[in-house]
């Protein structure tokens, strides 16, 4: 027996188009049918080629990590991203020093049990 969301079974069942009740203009549009299907014909381009639009968004858009998403592990085909270690001592006044590099995004998220620990460092331009 699987679970998916909690739900015992194979998961839940979505209803089939033919089942579905629409009535079209029920309520005032929060916006336009012109905006609306605009919006969707851009959402599909971007399906289709995902490489064209592959832009830095979220906590990635400040990252020093720039390669992070852009290397393939040959291994287990996970994407390779920035990974940060503490060394062992910390300094004088108590902050730790950490070494910047790339690892595995396999090894990050699940582990030796997906890939091997392999860490290329980082190269951190001095300022």
């Amino acid at each position: 027996m699987s679970r998916a969301h909690g739900i015992p079974g194979t998961g839940p069942e979505h209803n089939r188009p033919d089942d579905w009740i629409v009535v079209k203009d029920a309520h005032p549009a929060l916006i336009s049918r012109t905006l609306f299907q605009a919006a969707r014909t851009k959402r599909e381009s971007r399906k289709r080629d995902p490489s064209e639009y592959s832009y830095r968004t979220g906590h990635g858009a400040h990252s020093t990590f720039l390669l992070t998403g852009l290397i393939r592990c040959l291994h287990c085909g996970h994407t390779w991203q920035g990974y940060t270690t503490n060394k062992g001592r910390k300094r004088t006044d108590g902050t730790a020093v950490k070494t910047l590099g790339y690892a595995c995004g396999g090894y990050v998220t699940k582990g030796k049990s997906c890939c091997q620990r392999v860490v290329l460092p980082a190269c951190v331009e001095a300022s």
